[in-house]
Parts: structure tokens; sequence; C-alpha cells
């Protein structure tokens, strides 16, 4: 770790599909939803939480989308007065994420296409890291993070960029944090490793794959992770509104601790 003093991990809450996507959810369910899977980390140590609005849609955020995401995220900074909040909109959009994270009073907001030009699912997706930058300077927020990925492993970059060069693009385009992942394992330890090695001054977060078995490993080269399947229940039963298991939460928070 190079620039926190403990190790910066958080996790996402997948909502699950409204408004148009799913007409059937309602609001209630939503914010029933979130506070049982917030206080589910909460309670097992983890305190930095990211809500991840997951609605398919080709262009900018939804209406419905903004407007539920910062109704809920303002009700858990509410309900959970020691949550860091972010906030992820699925949506290629460079106003939402923030305008949300403003609305919601949360602390930062994660932007998967940052910089450069990436092919995904919805179609080809180019950078958005300086339109959030000046987005985020209009609204009087500077105090909201951005964290950027780079080279998001949901899609492939159009040509092939060296790791270390797409992340100095997203340090000068104005992330203040980097999320590294590569396809596997190994390759997202190498993304870090390399970036890690070069000119770039902000702190690095491995974005996935990561585990209680090899969290320790990552901390070597990473200021945190993003953590999330691996806090899963292993069981396919049901478990009320619950995802995720918050003995597991509190088994990799020791590990973590013991660092």
């Amino acid at each position: 770790m190079r620039y926190y003093k403990e190790p910066f991990i958080t996790t996402s809450i997948w909502f699950p599909y409204y408004g148009r996507n799913n007409p059937s959810v309602t609001v209630s369910e939503l914010e029933e939803y979130a506070i049982e899977n917030t206080k589910a980390f909460i309670d097992g140590g983890l305190t930095k939480i990211m809500i991840q609005d997951e609605n398919l849609n080709g262009g900018a955020a939804y209406p419905e989308t903004i407007a539920t995401m910062s109704s809920i995220g303002r009700l858990l900074k509410r309900e959970f007065s020691n949550l860091e909040l972010g906030i992820i909109v699925q949506a290629h959009d460079p106003y939402a994420a923030m305008a949300i994270a403003q609305a919601s009073g949360a602390d930062f907001v994660r932007i998967k296409v940052f910089s450069g030009t990436m092919l995904k699912s919805e179609g080809i997706r180019n950078g958005i890291g300086i339109e959030v930058k000046n987005y985020r300077t209009m609204l009087g927020c500077n105090d909201i993070k951005i964290f950027a990925d780079c080279q998001d492993r949901e899609g492939f970059s159009l040509v092939p960029v060296p790791i270390d060069v797409h992340a100095g693009w997203a340090e000068r385009s104005g992330a203040d944090a980097l999320v590294l992942t590569g396809k596997n394992y190994e390759q997202t330890l190498e993304y870090l490793k390399t970036v890690g090695e070069s000119d770039v001054q902000l702190p690095l977060l491995c974005g996935g794959s990561v585990n209680a078995s090899n969290v320790q490993e990552i901390l070597k080269y990473a200021d945190g992770a993003v953590v999330s399947s691996c806090f899963q229940f292993d069981d396919k039963q049901q478990h009320g509104l619950r995802r995720w298991d918050t003995e597991k939460v509190k088994k990799f928070m020791d590990i973590v601790h013991n660092f």
C-alpha cells in the first residue's frame, strides 16, 4: 500500500432490474433489499459499500435510475452513520453517477470506461473521464472521489494499449484512484505490478478475483480491493432478502486487518 493508512476494501450491492427493465419491482422492495444487504456488510465490518445499478440501456441513464438510486443512497446514508457510499451506474453516462452521488451524499463513484475506447456488449464506449471531472467541478462536489477502471474486463480495448499507458491517461483525465482487473487473477496481478512500477501516482484497487485466500498477496501490490462475489452464500437456499453472508465478510476483514 502506498496511499492509504489501511487497505481500502469496498464491495458492491447489485440491484435487481427495476423501472422499465422490470416494472413489477417497487421502490419499497429495492429499499428493503438495499438496507438488508448493507446491514450484512456493516455487521461484518465492511463499511465502504457501492450500490450498483444494472439496468440495461444503450444510452444515458434512465430518469428512474437517477431518481431511484439517489433516493436509496440517501436512505442508506441516514440509516448507517459509518457508511462510506459509492455509486455505479450501468449506463455509459458521464453525469448520472456523479449526480446521484451529489444528491445522496455519497463519497465516491466508479466509472467503468473512464479513458480510452472499449468494445462492450452495448457497443463502442469512449472514455468519459473529462466530462465526469468537469461535471463534478460544476456541481461543486470535488470531495466526491472518482474511481476509474482501466480496461474494464467486461469489454475489450479496440486497439492494444499497455496497462500503464491506460492508467496514465486516466490519471491525466482526473481520476482519484484506479481500478485494475485483468481477464484472470494472473493478469490482474501483472496489471497491479506494472502500474505500481510506473510513474502513475494514484491509489490502485484490485477490481476482481479477490477472496480470503489471495487478498494478502494482492495487498502487496494494491492499496485496496473491490470484493463481492466471494461473500455470497454457498448454498442455494433462500436467505430472505440477503445475498451476502456476514460471517464470510467478518472472516475476510479479519484477514485484511492482520495484513
